[in-house]
């Protein structure tokens, strides 16, 4: 029977997106403004070069009640997630999903790839302010720090 991890800092990582009310997160109009934008970040260079993207997932409709949620193969986002905000989110699970294994599915590394998102989609800015919005709300978005044994000294 597989472990499964706990996701310690989900409800955290939604406030905090909540929080940061980026002036770039527009309603998009229709699935396909969905995929293309799937697309643009797929064929990001800076985003190419530091993640295994490989092809892009599939974006489907997702039922209208339901959850949107990003895999490695493919997106759903029902007509309430067709927002900028909500496609970086699942589309940083889907590069989590290819790149990491055995992680919490909001844990630092899903928040580094989220923040890697919104900078090379849309700035230097924009990814400042969801920084501060992380650090506001206790969101670790880098890796633990390396324990050191205590030495005889320290003990």
């Amino acid at each position: 029977m597989a472990k499964t991890i706990r996701d310690m800092q989900a409800k955290r990582l939604y406030s905090s997106e909540e929080r940061g009310a980026w002036p770039w997160n527009i309603k998009l109009q229709t699935l396909e403004d969905c995929d293309l934008l799937i697309q643009k970040i797929w064929n990001n260079k800076p985003l190419k070069r530091r993640y295994k993207m490989g092809s892009p997932p599939r974006v489907v409709q997702g039922r209208s009640n339901a959850p949107a949620w990003g895999g490695s193969r493919q997106i759903s986002l029902p007509q309430w997630a067709w927002r900028k905000i909500i496609v970086y989110h699942e589309a940083a699970h889907a590069i989590v999903d290819r790149n990491f294994l055995s992680v919490q599915g909001h844990g630092w590394e899903f928040a580094r790839v989220f923040l890697d998102i919104v900078h090379f989609m849309e700035g230097i800015e924009p990814a400042k302010n969801l920084r501060a919005a992380f650090k506001a709300g206790g969101i670790k978005y880098y890796p633990p720090k390396e324990r050191q044994p205590l030495t005889p000294e320290r003990r």
